[in-house]
C-alpha cells in the first residue's frame, strides 16, 4: 500500500510516493540504510570502549594484586566458551577502533571518499577488525 506524502519542510510542496511500511509513527519516511547502522555500530563501540577503558582503573583500586584475581577466575571454574566469548567483546571495540583510525587516516590524505571505495572500505575494515580480533583472543 503506497501512500501521498506531502513535504512541507522549507516550505516546499514536493509531494513524494513511498511505501507505507517506512513511515515511522509521525508519518515522515524513514529508512535506515547502510551508513546509518554503520555510524550507529561505531558509537556502540565507541561508548564500549570508554566503559572497558575504566577498567584497569578499577583494577588498579582493588585490594589485591592481579595474579590473585587471574587465579580468582581460573577457580572458579567459568566455562572456556564463556571465557572465549569475554575475550571477544573486550578485544573486538578496542581493534575495531585501531583498524578504523586507519581507514580514517587514508580520508586525511583524501582517499577513497567516493561511495563505493567507502563502502568496500569499511567492509574490509570490518572483516580486518573480525579476524585480528580471532587472532588475538585465540593465540594471546
Amino acid at each position: 500500500m503506497a501512500q501521498l506524502l506531502r513535504d512541507n519542510d522549507y516550505s516546499s510542496q514536493t509531494i513524494t510516493l513511498i511505501k507505507s511500511d517506512q513511515l515511522d509513527l509521525n508519518g515522515h519516511h524513514h529508512n535506515i540504510g547502510i551508513s546509518e547502522g554503520k555510524m550507529f555500530f561505531e558509537a556502540t563501540v565507541s561508548c564500549f570502549r570508554k566503559v572497558v577503558s575504566i577498567v584497569p582503573v578499577v583494577i588498579v583500586c582493588l585490594p589485591h594484586n592481579f595474579p590473585y584475581y587471574i587465579d580468582l577466575i581460573h577457580n572458579a571454574n567459568i566455562p572456556h566458551a564463556l571465557i572465549t566469548a569475554a575475550k571477544y567483546v573486550l578485544a573486538f571495540p578496542i581493534t575495531y577502533h585501531y583498524i578504523n583510525g586507519i581507514r580514517h587516516l587514508a580520508w586525511d590524505w583524501a582517499t577513497g571518499f567516493s561511495m563505493k571505495a567507502t563502502y568496500n572500505s569499511g567492509y574490509f575494515v570490518m572483516t580486518l577488525a573480525l579476524l585480528v580480533t580471532a587472532v588475538f583472543v585465540n593465540f594471546f
